[in-house]
């Protein structure tokens, strides 16, 4: 049986329909539209309207009758005879058998494109997330190979290393030996693996029958199934995978300030872990490298994508360690800013009494110049923190 703990996850696989996209607007408006186009005539938008939500109706009603009648297609050619069926079955006697194999091919093509899907809310946010805390992901749907257009299309392809169909693979969910063999492809134990998907059978049992973990997006649940987690978002994923892999630790008063320069991690926070006890402000500059996902991802971050808003956390606190950081610190940290093009070829090396700010330079002509640039440098040097005591500039060689 797949186990409760998450920690030691190396692998996560996600289903494809109903967990990261789903049809656009709706199955029955794409069958309403293009049957519309091939029947001849003008429809309005209100009998459009009506017709689609009939389609809608009936899609689901085929699409069961259809799995009861056919085995689950596990090759191309048998998908396109499942789906032919299905789309037959929901049209019913709206759509002339004349004009049904251009319809039928028409609306099978059409669900290889992004155009008529899209991507639920907070996907794109929670695959960030899941590649920037380093685990491996991968897609896996029982459904062919239209889906890879699909996934490319809406800019999803890149967060996977790979994408699994059931006709590639030769099985499908929930089939343990499905699981099975996509473990065995990306070079990982089935315990190393979490799936996640929005089917009770077909992704939780199917998952953890094989051994995987499993996590079950089920915004509605109201219960738990055995050996899985439950998601009422994917955005839960990352914070729940973070706090099973740390350990809580409690951070000294001193630290409260720089830790609310993050969005997301405050103190009135209960769940908040930290990798590595902070003993100083400085601390925090050493581990921004590792923890810097609270603002991107926290619950309070200020920007969609997750680089604007580490950059803007990173920024805030160099402020607040500004107040501490010696004059020399500084200058050196914005030398590049106040030489310019010239940066690489002189250097700040102390401030002697008096305010004089002694900068090594070697080419005479770049000291030339860069005299003639004092008076502006002063001025931005007067505006650094901690700089205000620097009164003159020497140039030395």
């Amino acid at each position: 049986m797949a186990q409760y703990s998450l920690q030691g996850i190396r692998v996560i696989t996600l289903d494809v329909f109903g967990t990261l996209v789903v049809p656009n607007p709706s199955i029955g408006h794409i069958y309403a539209r293009i049957l519309a186009r091939h029947r001849g005539g003008e429809t309005d938008g209100k009998q459009r309207q009506i017709e689609a939500g009939i389609l809608n109706k009936r899609f689901p009603k085929a699409w069961k009758q259809v799995r009861t009648t056919m085995p689950e297609p596990l090759s191309e050619s048998a998908a396109r005879a499942f789906w032919e069926k299905v789309v037959r079955d929901t049209y019913a006697d709206d759509c002339p058998q004349e004009i049904f194999p251009v319809v039928f091919a028409e609306v099978y093509t059409a669900f290889a494109k992004g155009e008529n899907w899209r991507v639920l809310p907070g996907t794109r946010q929670a695959l960030d997330a899941l590649r920037f805390l380093g685990y491996r992901l991968a897609a896996f749907t029982n459904a062919d190979a239209r889906m890879h257009h699909v996934l490319v299309d809406l800019g999803l392809g890149r967060y996977f290393e790979k994408i699994f169909t059931s006709t590639e693979l030769g099985a499908a969910k929930p089939d343990p030996q499905a699981y099975a063999t996509i473990a065995s492809r990306l070079h990982v134990a089935a315990t190393d693996v979490l799936h996640v998907g929005d089917s009770l059978r077909e992704d939780v049992e199917g998952a953890v029958g094989a051994g995987c973990r499993a996590a079950w997006l089920a915004p509605d649940a109201h219960f738990k199934p055995a050996g899985a987690i439950v998601l009422k978002s994917l955005l839960e994923l990352p914070d729940r995978l973070r706090f099973a892999e740390t350990k809580p630790l409690q951070y000294k008063p001193n630290l409260r300030g720089p830790l609310k320069a993050f969005k997301g991690i405050l103190e009135e926070d209960p769940k908040w872990k930290w990798r590595k006890p902070p003993k100083s402000v400085r601390d925090i500059v050493a581990n921004l490298r590792d923890l810097p996902e609270e603002a991107a991802f926290g619950r309070g971050r200020r920007h969609e994508e997750p680089e604007q808003s580490i950059g803007s956390a990173i920024l805030e606190v160099a402020s607040q360690l500004r107040s501490e950081a010696t004059p020399m610190e500084v200058l050196k940290e914005q030398w590049s800013k106040l030489a310019g093009k010239f940066a690489e070829a002189c250097e700040p090396r102390r401030i002697a009494p008096g305010g004089i700010l002694v900068i090594h330079c070697e080419n005479a002509v770049i000291r030339s110049e860069l005299m003639m640039k004092s008076r502006q440098m002063l001025a931005a040097i007067g505006k650094l923190p901690n700089c205000e005591k620097v009164r003159r500039l020497s140039f030395q060689f």
